[in-house]
């Protein structure tokens, strides 16, 4: 190893030896900015070094549900590969992942969660009308700020205004953006009584600009009460969801 080399791996040493001293607040209050307090953080304990804490989602009407404890732990071998990690564990089954901290910024890999689908709600109030339900089974391979991708498969989506239907599944990407995250939705009618295509993007403030198409099937008159919230149809069996 070169005298560039072990200099470089003291300087990251010694930041990792301050770093671990921090706050969990710290690392928690990453996330939250991250979904612009969507996601949030209770009952935090340790240090970055390791801890847990218990994560909530919040409703589109300010209240909050329960989403699972996570912790993380600190991975010091990989400082001799000169990165700075914590592996991060959920407490539901496949919830996992790592974190990374560089001079580029902050970083996940392999990171898989499943969160509820009300948060897509918070994202437009018209989305909110539609009382969206469902699990987000969200899976990132890599990410960081400019660059990777993170892919949602949106499961058991249903509708509040049409309970006893189950509107198939939806498959979400989400690309960085140079201002927020570009944004792409597609389903099939094999996997339920709609359809549904579209694209947009979500800002760096959280807000969401999106333009839908949904194709009905059968079930057209079950399916009026949510029907009739989208709007007018934009051709047979054909409506279109514009936000905002």
């Amino acid at each position: 190893m070169s005298r560039f080399s072990y200099g470089a791996l003291a300087v990251l040493i010694f930041f990792a030896g301050i770093i671990v001293q921090m706050p969990a607040t710290v690392l928690v209050g990453t996330v939250q900015e991250l979904s612009h307090q969507r996601l949030a953080f209770g009952d935090v304990r340790g240090t970055i070094w390791s801890g847990q804490a218990l994560l909530t989602c919040v409703r589109p009407d300010g209240s909050s549900e329960r989403c699972g404890d996570w912790k993380w732990s600190f991975v010091p071998d990989d400082l001799f590969k000169g990165r700075l990690n914590w592996r991060l564990t959920g407490s539901a089954p496949a919830e996992s992942g790592v974190i990374s901290l560089s001079t580029t910024g902050v970083s996940f890999e392999s990171l898989s969660a499943t969160l509820p689908a009300f948060l897509v709600a918070n994202l437009d109030p018209k989305l909110a009308a539609l009382q969206l339900g469902g699990r987000l089974h969200v899976d990132a391979k890599q990410l960081a700020t400019k660059n990777g991708r993170i892919d949602i498969l949106w499961k058991n989506f249903s509708s509040g205004l049409v309970p006893l239907i189950h509107l198939g599944e939806i498959t979400l990407i989400l690309i960085p953006a140079p201002q927020g995250w570009s944004l792409g939705l597609s389903s099939g009618l094999g996997s339920g009584p709609v359809s549904l295509s579209g694209e947009g993007h979500v800002d760096s403030e959280g807000r969401l600009v999106l333009s839908t198409t949904v194709t009905v099937g059968s079930d057209r008159i079950a399916l009026a009460p949510l029907l009739g919230a989208l709007g007018e149809e934009s051709g047979p069996s054909v409506y279109r969801l514009q936000l905002p």
